[in-house]
Protein backbone atom coordinates (compact mmCIF):
# COMPACT_ATOMS: atom_id res chain seq x y z
CA UNK A 1 0.00 0.00 0.00
CA UNK A 2 1.39 3.13 -0.75
CA UNK A 3 1.60 6.26 1.87
CA UNK A 4 -0.56 9.49 0.58
CA UNK A 5 1.91 12.30 -0.24
CA UNK A 6 1.40 15.65 0.66
CA UNK A 7 2.71 18.54 -1.06
CA UNK A 8 5.45 20.89 0.46
CA UNK A 9 5.24 24.03 1.94
CA UNK A 10 4.12 26.64 -0.93
CA UNK A 11 4.56 29.31 1.84
CA UNK A 12 5.90 30.01 5.14
CA UNK A 13 2.77 30.04 7.50
CA UNK A 14 2.07 26.56 6.25
CA UNK A 15 5.20 24.86 8.16
CA UNK A 16 2.81 25.90 10.69
CA UNK A 17 0.10 22.99 10.11
CA UNK A 18 1.17 19.74 11.61
CA UNK A 19 2.47 21.52 14.92
CA UNK A 20 -1.13 23.45 15.26
CA UNK A 21 -2.57 20.15 14.27
CA UNK A 22 -1.15 17.97 17.32
CA UNK A 23 0.83 20.07 19.63
CA UNK A 24 -1.53 22.96 19.68
CA UNK A 25 -0.93 24.27 22.93
CA UNK A 26 3.01 23.82 22.72
CA UNK A 27 5.53 27.03 22.93
CA UNK A 28 5.50 28.28 19.62
CA UNK A 29 7.42 31.71 20.59
CA UNK A 30 8.06 33.74 23.04
CA UNK A 31 9.59 37.46 23.64
CA UNK A 32 9.76 39.32 27.29
CA UNK A 33 5.93 40.46 26.47
CA UNK A 34 4.11 37.68 24.82
CA UNK A 35 4.05 34.19 24.71
CA UNK A 36 2.05 31.88 22.06
CA UNK A 37 1.38 28.49 21.80
CA UNK A 38 0.78 26.89 17.75
CA UNK A 39 -2.56 27.74 17.87
CA UNK A 40 -2.59 30.85 19.17
CA UNK A 41 0.18 31.76 17.03
CA UNK A 42 -1.77 30.89 13.97
CA UNK A 43 -4.65 32.34 15.35
CA UNK A 44 -2.50 35.90 15.92
CA UNK A 45 -1.19 35.47 11.99
CA UNK A 46 -4.79 34.76 10.56
CA UNK A 47 -6.52 37.60 12.34
CA UNK A 48 -3.16 39.79 11.54
CA UNK A 49 -3.53 38.96 7.83
CA UNK A 50 -7.06 39.87 7.69
CA UNK A 51 -6.16 43.42 9.40
CA UNK A 52 -3.67 44.11 6.97
CA UNK A 53 -5.59 43.43 4.01
CA UNK A 54 -8.18 45.37 5.01
CA UNK A 55 -5.37 48.45 5.32
CA UNK A 56 -4.85 47.43 1.85
CA UNK A 57 -2.49 45.16 1.40
CA UNK A 58 -2.07 43.07 -1.41
CA UNK A 59 -1.02 39.57 -2.93
CA UNK A 60 2.85 40.40 -4.10
CA UNK A 61 3.06 43.68 -2.18
CA UNK A 62 6.46 43.71 -0.37
CA UNK A 63 6.05 45.10 3.19
CA UNK A 64 9.06 46.91 5.05
CA UNK A 65 9.19 45.11 8.58
CA UNK A 66 10.92 47.70 11.20
CA UNK A 67 11.72 46.52 14.45
CA UNK A 68 13.90 43.61 16.75
CA UNK A 69 13.35 40.17 17.17
CA UNK A 70 10.06 39.37 18.82
CA UNK A 71 6.70 37.83 18.45
CA UNK A 72 5.08 40.53 16.42
CA UNK A 73 7.83 40.39 14.18
CA UNK A 74 7.30 36.47 13.70
CA UNK A 75 2.71 37.19 13.85
CA UNK A 76 3.73 40.01 11.15
CA UNK A 77 5.89 37.47 8.94
CA UNK A 78 3.14 34.52 8.75
CA UNK A 79 0.40 37.35 8.41
CA UNK A 80 1.75 38.43 5.00
CA UNK A 81 2.76 34.59 3.92
CA UNK A 82 -1.08 34.22 4.24
CA UNK A 83 -1.41 36.90 2.17
CA UNK A 84 0.90 36.00 -0.90
CA UNK A 85 3.17 39.15 -0.01
CA UNK A 86 6.47 39.52 0.70
CA UNK A 87 7.87 40.74 3.95
CA UNK A 88 11.53 42.72 4.42
CA UNK A 89 12.75 42.50 7.87
CA UNK A 90 15.10 45.14 8.84
CA UNK A 91 16.78 45.77 11.90
CA UNK A 92 15.92 48.98 13.56
CA UNK A 93 19.04 49.85 15.51
CA UNK A 94 20.39 50.67 11.91
CA UNK A 95 20.71 54.07 11.27
CA UNK A 96 18.13 56.48 9.82
CA UNK A 97 19.89 57.03 6.65
CA UNK A 98 20.33 53.65 6.11
CA UNK A 99 16.23 52.51 7.30
CA UNK A 100 15.42 55.86 4.89
CA UNK A 101 17.54 54.25 2.14
CA UNK A 102 16.01 50.49 2.63
CA UNK A 103 12.37 52.54 2.24
CA UNK A 104 13.33 53.80 -0.39
CA UNK A 105 14.71 51.25 -2.26
CA UNK A 106 12.88 48.26 -1.45
CA UNK A 107 9.92 48.93 -3.35
CA UNK A 108 7.36 48.80 -0.15
CA UNK A 109 3.56 49.75 -0.01
CA UNK A 110 3.42 49.90 3.74
CA UNK A 111 6.49 49.84 6.04
CA UNK A 112 5.77 48.51 9.66
CA UNK A 113 7.38 49.08 13.05
CA UNK A 114 7.51 47.34 15.98
CA UNK A 115 7.43 50.29 18.59
CA UNK A 116 6.26 48.46 20.97
CA UNK A 117 9.50 46.54 22.02
CA UNK A 118 11.98 48.55 20.23
CA UNK A 119 12.81 52.15 21.32
CA UNK A 120 14.73 52.17 17.99
CA UNK A 121 11.88 51.25 16.21
CA UNK A 122 9.95 53.57 18.08
CA UNK A 123 12.23 56.32 16.94
CA UNK A 124 12.12 55.55 13.54
CA UNK A 125 8.58 55.63 13.22
CA UNK A 126 7.88 58.71 14.87
CA UNK A 127 10.67 60.45 12.49
CA UNK A 128 8.53 58.77 9.60
CA UNK A 129 5.10 60.39 10.85
CA UNK A 130 3.80 56.89 11.61
CA UNK A 131 0.61 56.27 12.92
CA UNK A 132 -0.29 54.00 16.18
CA UNK A 133 -2.17 51.30 15.06
CA UNK A 134 -3.38 48.00 17.59
CA UNK A 135 -2.66 44.89 15.64
CA UNK A 136 -4.75 41.65 16.48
Amino acid sequence: MTQPTTAPPRRIHELLDPWVRTQPDAPAVRDAHTALGYAALDGAGQATAAALQAAGVRAGDRVLLVGENCVALCVLVLALSRLDAWPAIVNARLSPREIDEFIAHSGARRVLYTAHVSADAARHAARHGAAAVDWP
